[in-house]
Order: structure tokens, then sequence, then C-alpha cells
């Protein structure tokens, strides 16, 4: 079984990407926040949080948003004085750093690193550099940052140029990786 993700899709919907070499811009339409819920996540571990700019403390969770379904270890990034997200069905659920194979193959079609804090100068956020499988059969390279200068905005651009520049900021504990998890999709 094949599967076939594009980067916009698997994080979140996006209407456009800047050249390689341009820095990252913001996408037309900012993440919304999330109402407030009492579901809980199972298997529910906290990463850290970040602050943002504008004063606000946004927590990293990861989780699953039910314990008798298949459903995949995500990440949560949400606003702790809002409390936690909605959860239900996998709302506000992003994509966890790590590899998904092909039940039936093997072959890698989703593979990330993420980091959260500092994750480039002076940008508190959480950012993730990803290769997944376009609908073309190759993999293709995307940065996407979720910028928690001023609230949650979400942001994207082709390829890893950045990436050197949250390593070094990793190097000197500005920002923190979030460990990857292997999965298989189902035959």
């Amino acid at each position: 079984m094949k599967r076939y993700l594009l980067p916009c899709l698997v994080i979140a919907a996006c209407t456009s990407s800047p050249a390689p070499d341009q820095p990252l811009t913001a996408m037309e339409a900012p993440v919304e926040q999330a109402a407030v819920t009492t579901s809980g996540l199972v298997d529910s571990k906290d990463l850290g949080t970040v602050t943002g700019t504008d004063g606000h403390s946004y927590t990293v969770r990861s989780g699953r948003y039910c314990d008798e379904c298949d459903a995949e270890l995500s990440l949560y990034i949400f606003d702790a004085a809002q409390g936690e997200p909605n959860v239900n069905d996998g709302a506000n659920a992003r994509m966890h750093p790590g590899t998904a194979r092909d039940g039936e193959t093997g072959e890698p079609y989703y593979e990330a690193r993420a980091f959260f804090g500092e994750v480039l100068q002076g940008v508190p956020g959480v950012v993730w550099y990803e290769r997944a499988m376009g609908t073309d059969g190759t993999m293709e390279e995307h940065t996407v940052l979720v910028d928690l200068t001023e609230g949650v905005q979400e942001q994207q651009q082709p390829g890893h140029g950045l990436m050197e520049r949250t390593l070094a900021l990793a190097a000197a504990g500005k920002c923190t990786e979030i460990a990857g998890v292997d999965r298989t999709s189902a035959p």
C-alpha cells in the first residue's frame, strides 16, 4: 500500500510556498486557537513550554486522542492559559517527528525532525524539517514553522535551508529536539 502525503496537508493546509532561498513567510490563514476541552489525551507527555514574545506560554505535548483506536502519537501546541485544546477525533493534532513506513513495502513515506524553543534567531516556536512522499512518488523536503512570536502562526517553505541555524541554536541550548518515533502503516 503506497502512501503519498503532501507536506502541507500533513501539518496544515497551505496556499503557497516561497522559493527555497526566500525567508519563511506567514501563511494566509493563521492557525486558529483551539477550544478548551476536558477530554484529555492518552499517553500524554508534556515536552516543554515555549514563551512567545507576546508573553504567553505555549505547551508542547505529545499524545493520542483516544486509547481504543489506532490513533498515532501526535504533537499538540497550545496556549497554556487557555487549557488543553480540543483533541476529539484528532483535532489540532500535528505530525510527530520520526519515520513513518509503508506496511507492505517497508519504505518510508514520511521522515521528520522537530525542535521547540528558540528555533530560529529570535523566533520562539516549533519547527519541522520533513521529507514526505509527494504525489509523483518522490520524497520532497519542506520546513514547517509554528511561529509563537505573537500568537500561533504557521509558515512553510520548501527545502531544509534553515536547519543549520536551528541545529546551532540546539547546540547552544536555546531549543530542544523532540525525539522521533518510528511507525508503520497497516498493510
